[in-house]
């Protein structure tokens, strides 16, 4: 599991849908080892970019 903290106050990059980064966390067996992709994939998730994932149920 991985989650971002976004800073989403308006004055931050008013053209994109969230913030800086504040920080983020990473949960799971052998995680340090897909740091990258999992920081990555996060992020796609959070600016609704991500190709890999199926789309939510409602």
């Amino acid at each position: 599991m991985t989650k971002l903290l976004f800073d989403d106050s308006p004055k931050v990059h008013v053209n994109w849908g969230h913030g800086k980064i504040l920080g983020s966390g990473m949960l799971g067996t052998h995680s340090c080892d897909m740091n990258g992709e999992s920081i990555g994939m996060a992020a796609e998730v959070a600016h609704d970019s991500c190709t890999d994932l199926s789309p939510a149920r409602k």
